[in-house]
């Protein structure tokens, strides 16, 4: 799975983390992005990479344009 998220309006917080490992009862992860989005900015999560994300409007409202694509086979 790869996701592209892009900031068309507003701006928003966003977070990304690695997975750097899984257990039964917890993930560890690692901060890898930590910054104020604005209009134009990209952000990419994949299944290999920043897969584990969080966002948060910096303003009154935030509107993102989003494409996911599964199945993908290298």
């Amino acid at each position: 799975m790869v996701s592209m998220h892009m900031i068309l309006e507003g701006r928003a917080r966003v977070r990304q983390f690695d997975r750097v490992s899984k257990e039964p009862d917890y993930v560890t992860i690692r901060l890898t992005k930590d910054q104020i989005e604005k209009p134009g900015d990209l952000s990419m999560i994949s299944d290999q990479r920043d897969n584990v994300h969080w966002r948060a409007a910096e303003s009154d409202r935030v509107l993102m344009f989003n494409i996911q694509v599964w199945d993908l086979d290298p």
